[in-house]
């Protein structure tokens, strides 16, 4: 999850650093992280950062990115979120399996296929 300020992309919320908001959100949407709140313990930034990634893969937050392939700026952030919100998949053991991002036909009508 990033911002843009001119043209420069800076992250708001990283495995190290989360936003109040983000917290907020966080023990809004995750009872076991609101339960340590309520009882005035102390809660990591991992403690929020996995509870973001869980939340995440239930689909209950979405986490949005800036950038622009072509003038090469996001692109870094967007590869660093692919490696820590999409989890492959568990339950298909022993099968050839793979995100595919990009599908292109050549002239002659061939798929090319960029994972």
């Amino acid at each position: 999850m990033q911002t843009v300020v001119d043209g420069v992309v800076y992250p708001i919320c990283t495995p190290t650093d989360i936003r109040a908001e983000h917290k907020e959100f966080v023990c809004n949407h995750d009872d076991d992280i609101l339960e340590l709140y309520l009882a005035d313990k102390e809660i990591l930034p991992a403690d929020y950062w996995n509870a973001i990634i869980a939340l995440v893969a239930k689909a209950k937050a979405y986490p949005v990115l800036h950038g622009s392939a072509m003038c090469n700026i996001g692109i870094n952030e967007l590869l660093d979120a692919i490696i820590s919100f999409i989890f492959p998949p568990a339950s298909v053991p022993n099968r050839l399996s793979a995100y595919l991002y990009k599908i292109e036909h050549d002239p002659k009508g061939i798929k090319e296929v960029f994972p």
